[in-house]
């Protein structure tokens, strides 16, 4: 049970009956209720999706490692969004807002693509950080200079967000298959 008083997922690992109110709560425009029915769900969904993922793959979570690359474009694309989200604070391009997330999210993409197939043959951290700095940089650069201005503006997390994936695919990556 959890703080609430409400199962976490079954017993016999199967997943729990689907709570419509929560998945409809979950979208309410009142925070506090929002809030508590995300709480509920990951209450009840959260045991039995890691117990299917661990016996598909017949390993425990420590053992579970995403592909070098796969984790690459995934976390690119996550963080260039984020990073295409930073234009809100930029006034003058609250109008493009749109094509900036989706502009900032293939270029993570890109970035994270080039970003995995280097760790996948070089594993070093220390050069994995250095080259997704390389990279995120270079690409905002290109970005930058296309748009003609906002160099700081799109440099600066284009470069985190190179550094970021670069440090997590070389720190949390599967290592590349032995070939013989």
């Amino acid at each position: 049970m959890n703080k609430t008083g409400q199962n976490e997922g079954r017993a016999d690992g199967q997943f729990p009956a689907t709570r419509w109110s929560a998945i409809a709560a979950a979208t309410s425009s009142d925070p506090s209720l929002r809030e508590r029915a995300l709480e509920t769900l990951l209450a009840a969904y959260w045991k039995p999706v890691f117990e299917y993922i661990r016996l598909r793959w017949n390993r425990g979570f420590e053992e579970a490692q995403m592909n070098k690359i796969v984790l690459g474009i995934l976390l690119g694309a996550i963080l260039g969004a984020v990073d295409g989200m930073t234009a809100w604070f930029t006034p003058e391009v609250s109008s493009q807002l749109a094509g900036i997330i989706v502009g900032s999210t293939v270029k993570g993409i890109i970035a994270g693509v080039a970003i995995g197939f280097f760790a996948r043959k070089v594993n070093s951290l220390s050069w994995g950080v250095v080259f997704g700095l390389a990279i995120g940089f270079l690409l905002a650069f290109l970005v930058a200079r296309m748009q003609g201005g906002h160099y700081f503006a799109i440099i600066l997390p284009g470069s985190i967000v190179g550094l970021i994936v670069g440090y997590a695919t070389q720190r949390y990556g599967a290592p590349a298959p032995q070939t013989r």
